[in-house]
């Protein structure tokens, strides 16, 4: 899923004005309950179509915080080995660098600010921090053609600043003064469209 220069400014745009919102306490609309929820979502970087993720959160009146996990690795790990490189060329074959690729899932934590409009809705905005793996991968060429398998080096860490947007909606399910139901939607710049299911409290 890719996303424009001009949507992303609007998304960065959105999040610092609900940001500052949510730190501040909201001078209206301010909602009177919390809730926990599951969170799951789905994108697609650079082409890859395993983008799925999952994960829970939990919010309060005005902040929240969510963790999430991403299985959206740009390389097939069934594909890649960790013998030494030594092998490979020992057969007398070259081996071609295809530089550096995300080779795990993603791991990550979003702190969510919610500005209340009103007891049924809200608009939030969360910064975050993701961890990624990457390694260095090199294929043989097999007389011209690369092969299947692939080489990899060592794991190295990248830690990916994140930032999403969207609506939360406080359902009532009943007559029970708790009986409603969280419900929500957004984007999230690693985790692509993302939807939450939960319970308020």
């Amino acid at each position: 899923m890719k996303i424009s220069l001009e949507k992303s400014v609007t998304v960065v745009g959105v999040m610092v004005v609900l940001f500052g919102s949510g730190i501040s306490g909201n001078a209206q609309g301010e909602s009177s309950y919390g809730g926990m929820f599951v969170t799951g979502g789905y994108t697609s970087h650079k082409g890859i179509s395993s983008g799925a993720s999952s994960g829970f959160g939990v919010r309060g009146k005005n902040l929240g915080v969510r963790l999430s996990y991403i299985d959206n690795a740009e390389f097939d790990d069934s594909k890649i080995s960790i013998l030494p490189e030594f092998f490979a060329t020992s057969q007398g074959k070259k081996l071609v660098d295809l530089g550096s690729k995300r080779t795990g899932a993603e791991y990550g934590i979003d702190f969510d600010c919610y500005y209340n409009i009103n007891e049924t809705v809200s608009l939030y905005a969360a910064p975050g921090i993701y961890y990624a793996g990457y390694q260095d991968i090199k294929k043989v060429d097999e007389g011209g053609k690369l092969s299947d398998k692939a080489f990899a080096g060592p794991t190295k860490a990248k830690y990916i600043p994140a930032g999403s947007a969207g609506v939360h909606f406080n359902i009532p399910v009943s007559k029970e003064p708790g009986g409603r139901i969280l419900v929500g939607i957004g984007y999230h710049s690693q985790r692509g469209v993302v939807f939450d299911v939960g319970a308020r409290w």
